[in-house]
């Protein structure tokens, strides 16, 4: 549902309630409504992302191929995704080096294809 690196990681960290049917229930306390979220705290030198590009069909009760465009960046400007704006030494922007992307109908077969960028 996502159209975009940025979309994905806005929707990763957005803080979440615990509340009405997913109300948090703490050990000796009962249900108690609560807050969770994400944070990126300090962000690796060389970052690897993998995108979830199955879902699973509950009418078919099989897995199935999301085929959405997405979007992708040169140039991935993380900045304000980390916690506090903790800067990394090599600073929080990262350059594309390659693309892995799987070509076929579903997720029990098909071909995985590497574009990757020359140098550097």
């Amino acid at each position: 549902g996502c159209r975009d690196v940025y979309e994905s990681l806005e929707r990763l960290t957005q803080p979440e309630t615990l509340d009405g049917d997913n109300i948090y229930h703490a050990e000796g306390l009962g249900p108690q409504p609560a807050r969770t979220e994400t944070r990126l705290w300090e962000l690796p030198p060389v970052l690897n992302l993998q995108l979830k590009r199955w879902v699973y069909d509950s009418l078919e009760g099989t897995p199935s191929k999301v085929d959405d465009l997405y979007h992708f960046p040169l140039e991935l400007d993380l900045d304000r995704f980390v916690a506090d704006g903790a800067p990394h030494p090599h600073g929080n922007v990262y350059e594309l080096r390659a693309v892995l992307v799987h070509v076929g109908d579903g997720v029990g077969g098909g071909h995985y294809y590497v574009y990757i960028k020359p140098g550097g």
